[in-house]
């Protein structure tokens, strides 16, 4: 997806690894990546980071092209 195309409070599929995907929430944009946060899927409710490096956090940066589409 483009910047202009990511709203903040939006749910988005980010690309994880190869073609799996994982629902998110952006935070906030920033100039080349946005600030986004794990959902679970269904309820929303906000998970930690899946990876390990950085465990316990909940929020993470990610490059605009990781965004896939809307989470419908």
């Amino acid at each position: 997806m483009q910047k202009k195309e990511i709203k903040v409070g939006g749910i988005y599929n980010l690309k994880y690894y190869k073609d799996f995907t994982v629902p998110v929430r952006v935070v906030k944009i920033g100039t080349y990546k946005a600030i986004i946060e794990y959902v679970e899927k269904g309820t929303f409710e906000v998970k930690p980071v899946p990876n390990p490096a950085v465990f316990g956090a909940v929020k993470e940066a990610v490059p605009f092209n990781q965004i896939l589409t809307e989470y419908a």
